[in-house]
């Protein structure tokens, strides 16, 4: 199985511009814990995380809340994984890394996000419908 076939291909990214107010209100928003960063070209250039944002609130002297820069605490060059490499990889990347989630790329841009949960749920048969007026409309 292609990593292609399981990620989350809507992505939330931001700009090495976006300020830490901004991250957290989006990550807190958007229930993510990390968000990547990508240049014009969308290419992933770092990731930031909710750790990044605290360890801005923990150093108010070194950082400020809401004028520091994704690009100031964004982990620069992150492992990104090829839309066409196998889920295998990916899994093997997320264990010896302790990652919840990779950047999925293709030509170097971004085009998708693959998680933990995007790769169990491609593992996990559906044994719920839905039904509405004893019509199936869904599985879950």
């Amino acid at each position: 199985m292609k990593v292609g076939e399981v990620m989350t291909r809507r992505v939330v990214a931001a700009t090495k511009n976006v300020t830490c107010h901004d991250l957290a209100k989006k990550m807190l928003s958007g229930f993510f814990s990390g968000l990547p960063v990508v240049d014009e070209q969308q290419r992933v250039i770092g990731v930031v995380t909710e750790f990044d944002i605290l360890k801005v609130l923990q150093n108010p002297d070194e950082y400020s809340f809401t004028s520091t820069l994704a690009e100031a605490i964004m982990s620069r060059d992150p492992m990104c994984i090829e839309e066409d490499a196998e889920v295998e990889q990916a899994i093997q990347l997320m264990r010896k890394h302790h990652f919840i989630r990779l950047p999925v790329v293709r030509n170097g841009k971004l085009v998708g996000v693959i998680s933990r949960g995007d790769i169990l749920r491609a593992y996990v048969q559906n044994d719920f419908i839905t039904l509405q007026n004893g019509e199936v409309t869904g599985h879950e």
